[in-house]
């Protein structure tokens, strides 16, 4: 069975969550990017992916985490903005 992308999704934030440095998740997030592009995902999906990880990282709590998840998440959501934006841009 493949792996769908909302799988790659949840494995994904499951991933940022247990990063151990802010680096770490730097390459995570840009490790899923890649393979988007990789696969030669459309656009309509990467924006959609994008759309819906941030919904996903947006609905976590700061108080249900410890401080490493929360930061995790926090610079997560950034990057996906700053990577989001250098996509539509091109």
């Amino acid at each position: 069975m493949s792996e769908t992308i909302d799988d790659y999704r949840c494995k994904l934030i499951n991933e940022i969550l247990f990063a151990t440095t802010q680096q770490e998740v730097n390459e995570i997030v840009g490790n899923a990017y890649k393979r988007l592009l990789d696969k030669n995902a459309n656009g309509f999906v990467i924006v959609r992916f994008v759309v819906k990880t941030l919904f996903n990282l947006e609905k976590f709590h700061p108080s249900e985490h410890c401080n490493t998840q929360w930061v995790n998440i926090a610079y997560a959501k950034q990057l996906i903005y700053q990577k989001a934006k250098g996509i539509s841009s091109n």
